[in-house]
């Protein structure tokens, strides 16, 4: 009787920690501060060098809470209601995402309609319609001038691209009554694949002999040579999905399993503190060598692992102290309005380096700037929109799924 008494009470903790796992975390809107601030000192340039030049790993810690995030609502909605509405889904992606982005598509037009040629950061009408049907990232191989200001946009496509695929993915496979195993086995095959396909490029342009570089894909030589392949690989969608399928498995791992929800506090503050030390390495390796050296063959997925696992132990337990030094009134706020400062801050920074010459000035001015209309957008635009968005929180019309 004793054992069966203990048991209820395993599941009825394993219950309350499953229901904080799907609910608001702000230690998570923490990580989204960190990752802003690292991509707008890496755009902040000083006396012509970047401020900080791993901060472009900041997108990656977005790839991992994005895939997590979705992954976990999609799979909340299928155990609450037992079927999972793609249409709501792509409904409140296109309330949460288009409304910037189309604002940002605007401005480039307008800013393109108005300018000469010569303008620095003028966007060309390709990469205006790229940035406004999400292949900026493509647009980025292809015609890389042709974004302009809005060269940032180009994760914005790699995330929309990822909704448009993973969602009916997973609905098919609970719909086909997959094994809780085979709902992890996807996205880390999936990553997997993505991560080495990466590595397989970089490593054989760089060592295989001439005469085997010559069956690469043809996306990696131009004019006859090989062009230099981490920009090819970095901006390609199959070559860069490892850290949102990192963060899928991630929300499949703390879902469906009950026993890691079993984890002690002292457990995920190792992991969490093991994650720090994995990021604070592969920032130090890719500040100490351009990231065409080490990032593609094997350091851009330990960084998306120990961002996954850093996450991972925040939601398990929300009172280890990194959880409470991020969940900081300040790096909340900042984190709730990253979407906004993200967008915003490339048409910012380009048109005010056009006014102020003065770096002393420019800098802090165009830091000022692009938090306050970040906050006057989220205030006005993305403020009432979010309120919308949840009249499409519950499905109506889609096929029985198994919890």
């Amino acid at each position: 009787m004793s054992r069966d008494v203990h048991d209820g009470s395993r599941d009825a903790v394993d219950r309350r920690t499953r229901a904080s796992v799907l609910g608001y975390q702000p230690a998570l809107d923490g990580i989204r501060c960190i990752a802003i601030l690292m991509v707008l000192v890496f755009h902040t340039d000083w006396h012509g060098k970047t401020l900080f030049q791993a901060g472009y790993l900041g997108v990656d810690l977005f790839f991992v809470l994005s895939g997590f995030l979705i992954t976990v609502l999609l799979l909340q909605e299928a155990r609450r209601w037992r079927r999972i509405s793609l249409r709501n889904f792509y409904v409140r992606r296109a309330l949460r995402l288009l409304p910037l982005a189309g604002l940002l598509a605007l401005v480039g037009a307008i800013v393109n309609r108005t300018t000469s040629v010569g303008f620095a950061g003028r966007p060309e009408w390709q990469g205006v319609a790229s940035v406004a049907l999400y292949f900026a990232n493509w647009m980025h191989l292809w015609r890389p001038n042709a974004l302009g200001f809005m060269g940032h946009a180009w994760s914005l496509a790699i995330e929309e691209q990822f909704y448009l695929l993973w969602p009916p993915v997973l609905v098919l496979l609970l719909w086909r009554r997959a094994s809780r195993w085979i709902l992890l086995a996807v996205p880390v095959a999936l990553a997997l694949g993505s991560a080495g396909y990466r590595a397989y490029q970089w490593y054989a342009v760089n060592h295989f002999p001439a005469r085997i570089r010559g069956f690469l894909p043809a996306m990696l030589v131009q004019n006859g040579k090989e062009f230099h392949v981490s920009e090819r690989i970095y901006y390609s969608s199959v070559t860069h999905a490892d850290g949102l399928l990192i963060g899928c498995a991630l929300a499949v791992l703390l879902v469906s399993f009950p026993v890691v929800l079993r984890v002690t506090p002292k457990v995920a503050a190792l992991a969490a503190g093991a994650g720090t030390i994995a990021i604070l390495l592969v920032i130090h390796g890719a500040n100490a060598q351009p990231r065409t050296i080490f990032l593609p063959e094997w350091g851009l997925l330990v960084f998306e692992v120990a961002a996954a696992a850093i996450t991972g132990a925040l939601v398990l337990h929300p009172g280890i102290r990194m959880a409470r030094v991020l969940s900081h009134r300040a790096a909340v706020w900042v984190g709730r309005r990253s979407y906004g400062v993200y967008v915003i801050h490339g048409v910012v920074f380009s048109l005010l380096s056009h006014v102020i010459t003065h770096e002393s000035v420019l800098v802090p001015t165009m830091w000022a700037v692009t938090f306050a209309l970040a906050a006057l957008s989220y205030r006005y635009v993305e403020g009432p929109i979010l309120r919308l968005k949840d009249r499409f929180s519950s499905p109506r019309v889609s096929p029985s799924l198994a919890t």
